[in-house]
């Protein structure tokens, strides 16, 4: 859930090594993509969703989140998900790749944004 337009939104991301790159923006307000303030190419999808694919994709090493109940910021990887906000206030999240075999990650739960995700 976007903090300012309170609309669902998600950002796209791929992974590669240890480097995030984030390559679209999903919401159901056309509004949040404005917010971003990037170039690209603005696409309608079924649902009332909007899709920016951004020109010139952002590559980071980390990723700071402040993750509240209200957003709900979840990693989604595939079909599993991993919820970042704690149950009541905000939370200061970073976001690192590193390869290991263990994980808490589970089933997205319905409410989870993966659902507006599935259908990109």
């Amino acid at each position: 859930m976007h903090s300012i337009y309170h609309a669902p939104s998600a950002e796209l991301f791929v992974a590669d090594g240890r480097r995030f790159t984030m390559y679209a923006v999903v919401s159901l307000s056309g509004g949040v993509l404005d917010y971003y303030a990037l170039e690209g190419r603005r696409t309608r999808l079924t649902g009332g969703r909007f899709r920016l694919d951004l020109d010139e994709p952002v590559t980071y090493s980390s990723i700071d989140l402040l993750a509240t109940s209200l957003g709900q910021r979840t990693l989604v990887a595939g079909d599993r998900c991993l919820p970042l906000f704690p149950p009541t206030g905000a939370a200061s999240v970073r976001l690192e790749l590193d390869w290991t075999q263990s994980g808490t990650s589970g089933p997205c739960p319905a409410y989870s944004q993966s659902l507006f995700l599935k259908a990109q």
